[in-house]
């Protein structure tokens, strides 16, 4: 989503795709929308009524499933309608809202991993404070979330053109494009170098083999917990940044070389862009369920109790 004088994909363009191009398309975007979804409201349930997710984490890994879940059910369905220029809007109200709502959604996934990595990366250097730390100090951070991933959105939502071109409904941002790659410098590569510098230091001090404090006030069961839950996060964390790098930094290209490129190869390399980061969609509960063993019992738990409910229904229809 970049402003009209920086935009990489020209919606007065005429599509070129071929029948096989669009119906490959459309299955990405809907399969990746489905599966970002379901895993998601997996992910919600399973730490919900599970008993076994440590605490340590659950509060944020429930909000970024959310972020996660409105992610997946908006986005990609949206790129799809984009690409192959289909009607998604039936009213130009709908628009501006959209967009601000789906470009906080965005944002707030990248938040949610600044939050989560800056957090652990205290904890661990810092691991006296940990008696202090409650769950009011969670719930504020996850407000903090929100307020970043909203705040910057504003100036584009004001900034905004509702365009309609052969009944076909688009927003885009009329500022000029060194607001824009200051907005995308505050958005995304400020907090990416965020999680990139806490990410780096929770690595060093999983390999560190020095005895520091938190080594003496541990037992080994603990510390191997501990460096589980980084190995976890950290792969999480570089997941998100590599899937989005490509994507915003060809945005970031398009804007200062004044995005005149709108040629089929340019579009078809925005479309794989796209794709590749959409896969934090759903990357996060797969890497819980690889790396983390309560995470899976949760899972087992609930697909248990899901599967013991059919069945009782089952035999309720069939009795």
């Amino acid at each position: 989503m970049t402003p009209r004088n920086c935009t990489t994909i020209d919606v007065e363009r005429i599509t070129s795709f071929s029948d096989p191009q669009v119906t490959a398309i459309s299955v990405l975007f809907i399969a990746t929308s489905c599966l970002g979804v379901t895993l998601n409201l997996f992910t919600i349930l399973a730490v919900v009524f599970g008993c076994h997710s440590s605490n340590k984490i659950k509060i944020f890994l429930i909000n970024l499933s959310i972020v996660n879940f409105l992610f997946a059910a908006l986005y990609p369905p949206y790129m799809r309608s984009y690409f192959l220029h289909l009607h998604f809007f039936s009213l130009e109200k709908q628009c501006i809202p959209f967009y601000f709502f789906t470009s906080s959604i965005m944002h707030a996934c990248l938040w949610c991993r600044v939050v989560i990595s800056i957090e652990r990366t205290a904890l661990i250097y810092f691991p006296f404070q940990a008696q202090r730390y409650n769950n009011y100090h969670k719930f504020l951070l996850i407000g903090i979330i929100w307020i970043l991933s909203i705040i910057p959105e504003i100036p584009q939502s004001v900034h905004m053109n509702v365009l309609s071109k052969d009944g076909l409904i688009y927003c885009e941002p009329s500022f000029d494009m060194w607001t824009y790659c200051v907005l995308q410098t505050i958005k995304y590569f400020f907090p990416v170098s965020v999680v990139v510098i806490s990410t780096l230091l929770m690595l060093l001090k999983l390999c560190s083999r020095k005895r520091d404090s938190i080594h003496h006030h541990s037992s080994k069961e603990d510390q191997r917990r501990m460096n589980k839950l980084l190995v976890m996060l950290s792969v999480d964390a570089f997941i998100t940044i590599f899937t989005w790098l490509p994507c915003k930094v060809s945005h970031l290209y398009g804007a200062l070389n004044g995005g005149g490129d709108v040629s089929e190869a340019k579009v078809d390399q925005d479309v794989i862009l796209e794709s590749v980061s959409m896969v934090n969609a759903f990357s996060t509960p797969i890497v819980y369920f690889i790396f983390n063993k309560n995470f899976r019992m949760d899972i087992r738990l609930l697909y248990m109790r899901l599967t013991c409910r059919l069945s009782k229904s089952s035999r309720g229809l069939n009795s």
